[in-house]
């Protein structure tokens, strides 16, 4: 129009959206002005094309000032019509895409709504758009319909619902370059929304193509406008999950891949359908007359060997019933495609994808066309969906969670959150970015697109918990039960229970569970687990197991926690904690949750995380899903927050330094209150509550330094005698009660850790963490958990990258070697330091165990591998092994660097993998980030991985020279005396270590398969040998076991051994391990020091201790050393107490060596 007498001013992607809307309603009254050049801004310019008859002007921001009398661009018009003398015009200003909301249509209409109101009085000013805000009642109302403003006869619009890497979008990716390029005039669009779930989360596709016209839409497909839905999982159309339908058009295609296509008889398929899709979505199919497709994409994927892999198999689905282009044509482009992207793969895969395409095109069973009954036009009704409840419902016991679910978290989890009124984030509190805990164990997402989980065969178990300690999800654990409440299970015949091993567990009963809905079927359990046969062996659900797995576990989960019954520091203990980082939003098989998770279990009702950007967010703290709960018995958890990428190590370290200084106050207070009452007369002093809070304050005063959870165990005695004293210090009592108690979460004993990936630690946030870490005062904890890349954007070249992968930004293969952040913070002889890998999980948790306890900073080096890394032939369901090769050939070497060694006058050095057992070709050969290299530039990577050789054995050299022994001896070889283990789960490498330590002979203790057999020809031994599996060797004894069976030739004259064998005595094969090596031992010639083989029982009523004391009494004499006056974690830690100590004379032995070791 020439005369218009509104303007819109807006800029970016939010023009053309205005310039189709006002095309589209042909107006009359209003025009828009486009800024292409914010800064510098021209008042002239923009006065020269702003019409003379507009008088009333609305600007569009894309942003918030706070503080500001507006926004900028807002602000710049109004300055501009001053300037420019231009008056009488009204001008409202507004803001969009909060939320990050998409700009449409229908927000344009309703700003222009707003300014055609009659009176200028009567326009909303300020005003925002796009959300529901009934606080501030700042937010337009929005048109009821959907504004067209793509002609339906000329551009095509698809919709596609994937699951999280199962190929969706990068099939389409390809479709729409098909598409594109088929011929020039064709215009094609393509927008992707993901979940912020890592994999196994929702993803959609917004496809458009046009071979008429140019295509301005910066906006999703909205409601009713699709010509095509494809939804290629089938739980998405059940009741509590999507309206998956809503996008498509009267007579639109929708395409169904569910394993109901298998079934042949067309009844039996509509019935199976009505049980599966939710009534709503069957009511909408029949009441738009859509014409419903179904195919078995995951059933087909399967029988060519592609399980899982369905992209392939949707996208020539959609060729062939949207006709976009030819089918001919479209086949021809596919054939080409699978050629060029799986050739890398080998001719088996690609052959695979070509039959398995030419199967979808050519045969006619393989998509069946749905006969829609009349019958679906009356479905939806509310008696019929009141059996589709959610799932979580019922697990909820808390109003306050309740609520939040039902007002946010199911919202957001349909995909319904930016209908959410503002309202509703303040009624529950949500202000400031605090987030329900624990949320994710309601979501039951079932992301497991193999459909197999572990299933549980306990006559294999020893009850090691390996598979529990590397489980990415907490989704498979112990339970500790009685006999009766393994009876009472729902389902019993799938509740099985053995009798608990260890003195801890008499009477008890072990039982093994899995979440069925929270598996991801990735596999890493029963890769963990060291039995053979396997105690956990993969099995493909069925609706019956699912049932009966959901009812099992919701009946586990009402069962008493008994996790103090143990010690929660070794391998097997940490496992009975329940773990306060459950569920998350992590890949399937990650390697980075098993860190967190283990440090919630071991420190998680003490401490506090500063979290980098990264991975760890995302799975971490994506709202409303938060993975991080608190103890159902105590109520504490880890408090968790985000920083930026570049700053989270100062972001920790602030946190810390708040938490010393209130820490600190509390101390003075608490020293003054004590002192007051120390000083009153005895009348002040007849309050028995406050005579035992007095008593109870000195002892937390004598203990608040010490790294354990004994403080937080004396305030929960105190809790109940501030409440009784509270209300008297009301009515004129000292305030130092009340100020103590204002600071009461000060009085545990804290445990700060900062953590993040590498790309954080490594890069660019490496010159904060060098600052946090360079001073000893900073007693904080680092963990940084390696992937080797930055892998939450797209896996990116970091300096954590080695020399020779081919990643982003180094496709052509990095030629720097590795940063190694390890050994330059070892430099600082202050901090602890740690490389860690999940294959040696006894070394795992000593780690954090140790760097807990050290007095001033640390760093933990975790190796994590990623989905990002290719790892092959099976992906990150071989997670555990992968961490296994990577150690066994140097790739990742296992080290410890501890401080306090040095304060005692030992070497402060740990190599805790000390032999290569494997090529480092061989792990280079699993991971597709090296073989691409390979396959693109042979000669380059050639040379790139002999310099991996080269280095991995010059470091290893190197390691073992910083690992000599710091005795009396010039050289590690002259110790007489060689201590070595074979140990599952750290237990009898920790009695080895320490008696290595107590021993003047012995320059420390080894893994059994760190030697050679001829290593100990002549030689005295001592060996420390637990039992594992049906009698096995631990892992790490096996090769040197294998060595010993295998030799011949008798040893030297010389030879000599002790044994002590580490078991349960209710055990069939107790301490058979040992006995075994004794018995091969003695046939090759060595001589017996001791007659008897030294046995450590856990179902001894002094538990292991009192068969080690027994031996070593024996073992001194017969080695002609004297003995120690003390040996950790052999002898009992003598302790005393004053009568309102945490755990008195009378209480239970157990809690004692519990809460004092």
């Amino acid at each position: 129009t020439s005369q218009p007498r509104i303007a819109i001013v807006s800029m970016g992607s939010s023009v053309p959206v205005i310039d189709s809307t006002l095309k589209q309603l042909k107006s009359e009254q209003a025009c828009l002005i486009g800024v292409r050049l914010f800064r510098p801004w021209s008042a002239t310019k923009f006065c020269e094309v702003l019409p003379s008859s507009v008088t009333r002007i609305a600007v569009l921001d894309r942003t918030r000032e706070g503080g500001s009398q507006g926004e900028p661009l807002y602000l710049d018009v109004c300055t501009s019509l001053q300037v420019e003398d231009r008056t009488g015009i009204f001008v409202a200003g507004g803001r969009y895409g909060l939320g990050s909301k998409d700009f449409t249509p229908r927000m344009v209409q309703a700003v222009l709504n707003n300014m055609q109101r009659r009176n200028n009085s009567d326009i909303q000013r300020p005003f925002t758009v796009g959300i529901h805000d009934d606080v501030t009642r700042l937010s337009l109302s929005m048109p009821g319909r959907t504004l067209v403003t793509l002609p339906e006869d000329k551009v095509t619009q698809c919709v596609f619902w994937g699951f999280g890497s199962d190929g969706t979008v990068g099939a389409n990716k390809e479709a729409i370059k098909m598409i594109g390029n088929y011929h020039e005039k064709m215009s094609v669009q393509a927008y992707f929304e993901y979940d912020s779930k890592k994999s196994s989360g929702w993803t959609i596709s917004h496809l458009r193509f046009s071979p008429t016209i140019d295509i301005q839409a910066p906006f999703n497909v909205e409601e009713g406008q699709a010509h095509y839905v494809a939804c290629h999982n089938e739980s998405y159309v059940q009741a509590h999950k999507f309206d998956v339908v809503k996008y498509l058009k009267r007579r639109g295609i929708f395409f169904l891949n569910t394993g109901i296509a298998t079934i042949k008889d067309e009844e039996e398929r509509l019935k199976a359908l009505e049980q599966l899709v939710s009534p709503k979505i069957l009511r909408k199919i029949a009441l738009k007359q859509i014409q419903f497709y179904v195919m078995d994409a995951q059933g087909l994927a399967r029988q060519y060997g592609l399980a899982g892999r369905i992209n392939m198999i949707c996208t020539i689905a959609f060729f062939r019933l949207s006709k976009v282009i030819p089918l001919d044509d479209a086949v021809a482009l596919l054939k080409a495609s699978i050629v060029k992207t799986y050739s890398y793969k080998g001719e088996d895969v690609v052959q695979k994808n070509l039959d398995l395409l030419d199967t979808v095109v050519n045969d006619p069973d393989c998509l069946y066309a749905i006969n829609v009954p009349s019958k679906w036009r009356t479905m939806g009704t509310e008696d019929n969906a009141k059996r589709y409840q959610n799932r979580h419902v019922a697990l909820m016991d808390d109003e306050k969670v309740v609520k939040f679910m039902n007002d946010i978290g199911d919202p957001v989890s349909r995909l319904e959150g930016d209908n959410i009124p503002i309202s509703k984030f303040l009624e529950n509190n949500l202000l400031g970015g605090v987030m329900i805990t624990g949320t994710t164990k309601f979501e039951k997402r079932n992301p497991n697109p193999s459909g197999k989980i572990p299933l549980w065969e306990p006559n294999n178990c020893t009850q090691c918990n390996q598979c529990v300690f590397v489980c990415p999800h907490a989704a498979i654990r112990p339970f500790i039960v009685t006999k009766d409440e393994g009876e009472a299970a729902p389902h019993i015949e799938l509740f099985d229970s053995v009798k608990g091993q260890g003195a801890e567990l008499a009477g008890k009963r072990y039982a093994l569970q899995v979440s069925i809905l929270d598996c991801t079927g990735c596999n890493a359990c029963v890769e963990a687990c060291p039995e053979q046969p396997k105690a956990l062996e993969m099995v493909q659900s069925d609706d019956n197991l699912m049932k009966k797995g959901e009812e099992n576990w919701n009946y586990a989960m009402t069962l008493p926690e008994r996790g103090d019954l143990v010690e929660k520091t070794t391998v097997r203990g940490s496992q009975f904690q329940t773990p306060l980082m459950e569920f998350s939003g992590a890949c399937s098989g990650c390697g980075e949750t098993p860190y967190f998770k283990l440090l919630t279990q071991l420190f998680g009702e003490r401490m506090v995380i500063a979290n980098a950007t990264g991975c760890s967010t995302i799975w971490g703290g994506s709202f409303p899903a938060n993975p991080y709960t608190v103890s159902k018995k105590t109520g504490r958890g880890p408090a968790w927050a985000n920083s930026l990428f570049e700053d989270n190590a100062e972001y920790g370290l602030g946190m810390f330094t708040a938490m010393k200084q209130r820490r600190d106050r509390l101390v003075g207070l608490v020293m003054d209150y004590v002192h007051h009452f120390d000083l009153a007369d005895d009348e002040a002093k007849a309050k028995q509550e406050e005579q035992e809070l007095i008593s109870l304050l000195k002892d937390w005063l004598d203990i608040r330094n010490e790294k354990s959870d004994r403080c937080t165990l004396l305030f929960d005695k105190m809790k109940p005698l501030f409440q009784a004293l509270l209300p008297d210090n009301a009515n004129g009592g000292t305030p130092l009660l009340t100020q103590i108690w204002s600071e009461r979460d000060m009085f545990p004993k804290l445990s700060q850790w900062i953590v993040g990936g590498d790309g954080w630690a490594y890069d660019i946030g490496f010159g904060g963490l060098d600052h946090v870490e360079a001073f000893e005062t900073n007693d904080v904890n680092v963990l940084v958990v390696d992937t080797e890349m930055y892998s939450n954007t797209g896996g990116q070249q970091s300096k954590a990258t080695p020399a020779g992968a081919s990643v982003k930004f180094a496709m052509g293969g990095k030629r720097q070697k590795k940063k190694s952040i390890g050994e330059m913070f070892m430099t600082y002889e202050h901090v602890y330091v740690a490389s860690v890998a999940l294959s040696n999980q006894s070394q795992v948790l000593q780690a954090m165990v140790e760097a807990d306890k050290h007095s001033g900073p640390s760093i933990l080096i975790a190796y994590a591998p990623c989905i990002q890394q290719g790892v092959r032939p099976q992906g990150l369901n071989d997670m555990v092994d992968e961490c296994k090769f990577a150690v066994d050939s140097g790739y990742w070497p296992l080290y410890r660097y501890d401080p306090e060694l040095a304060k005692e006058s030992k070497n402060p050095f740990i190599l805790d993998s000390k032999k290569l057992r494997k090529d480092v070709t061989s792990f280079l050969q699993r991971e597709s980030r090296f073989i691409n290299l390979r396959k693109k530039d042979p000669k380059i990577a050639e040379t790139l991985w002999e310099h991996m050789n080269n280095d991995v054995h010059h470091r290893m050299e190197h390691l073992q020279q910083l690992a000599h022994g710091y005795k009396a001896f010039d050289h590690e070889d002259d110790a007489s005396v060689l201590t070595l283990f074979a140990s599952e789960t750290g237990t009898a490498q920790r009695v080895a270590e320490d008696f290595a330590a107590a021993c003047t002979l012995s320059a420390g203790a080894t893994a059994m398969d760190d030697l050679e057999v001829d290593d100990i020809d002549g030689k005295t031994c001592v060996f420390f040998i637990s039992t594992c599996g049906q009698g096995a060797m631990p892992h790490n004894g096996k090769e040197f076991l294998k060595q010993l069976d295998a030799r011949k030739e008798p040893f030297k004259e010389g030879t000599r051994f002790l044994m002590f064998g580490l078991g349960d005595s209710s055990y069939y094969f107790f301490v058979k391990a040992a006995k075994d090596v004794e018995q091969r031992l003695v046939e090759l010639g060595a001589t017996k020091i001791l007659a008897a083989m030294g046995t450590g029982d856990d179902s001894a009523e002094g538990g292991m201790e009192e068969g080690l004391h027994d031996w070593l009494d024996n073992v001194w004499p017969a080695l002609e050393v004297t003995p120690p006056t003390e040996i950790p974690h052999i002898e009992p830690i003598k302790v005393s107490y004053s009568d309102k100590a945490v755990i008195r004379p009378e209480d239970d032995q157990r809690a004692l060596n519990q809460f004092y070791h």
